[in-house]
């Protein structure tokens, strides 16, 4: 009988942060209580899909299972946003997503893991341009609870890997990073909003 190992228990309990964190998540994208951008959505999702890929080449093992429940949850999510969510595209959304669909055939040509973790993680930041350009401008169309839950989910995974390298490391990291800035930006900006409208 196998028993799961200390680092395959803490990839477990980040695919279950995971899902805590986005089932709610397109729950809410569907009943239409927050409207998140799609272009980020898919761009997190592609870049996710490929840095799952890389960590699974390079050893990751576990530490790389929530980086692949990422990426599909962020293709539904996408799919809800474009139904349900955000229309409001502007030209530097779709420069965002041209440099990330362009940085495939580049990831592909290099055929080298840590460089496809350099062009994924140097996208992913791109793709936080929509959503944050959006969150700014309304800040209560985002769920704060969804990317702490995104940072937890980051530390966890960095914990379950089973090999540590740059390749493996790079991109969890990166996100533990610019989720905690993304609810940071968040909780400011209501908070200034809140300032402005003042008492109710």
């Amino acid at each position: 009988m196998h028993f799961p190992s200390f680092k395959e228990a803490i990839g477990a309990g980040s695919i279950l942060i995971a899902l805590i964190q986005y089932v709610p998540y397109s729950w809410l994208i569907y009943r239409g209580v927050i409207r998140p951008h799609a272009f980020s959505r898919l761009i997190w999702g592609l870049v996710a899909g490929i840095a799952f890929m890389a960590q699974f080449l390079e050893g990751g093992g576990a530490g790389s299972w929530a980086t692949g429940v990422t990426s599909f949850a962020c293709f539904i999510a996408m799919a809800l946003s474009l139904r349900l969510g955000d229309r409001n595209i502007t030209r530097g959304d779709w420069i965002a997503l041209v440099f990330a669909l362009s940085a495939i055939p580049l990831w592909r040509l290099t055929n080298e893991p840590l460089y496809s973790v350099l062009l994924v993680t140097l996208i992913d930041g791109a793709g936080y341009y929509p959503a944050a350009r959006k969150a700014w401008n309304h800040p209560h169309h985002e769920m704060a609870y969804a990317f702490t839950l995104g940072w937890l989910k980051g530390v966890a995974a960095l914990f379950a890997l089973e090999r540590y390298t740059i390749t493996t490391t790079l991109y969890p990291a990166f996100l533990v990073f610019a989720d905690g800035l993304f609810v940071a930006m968040l909780l400011i900006r209501r908070n200034q909003l809140k300032r402005i409208s003042g008492p109710s």
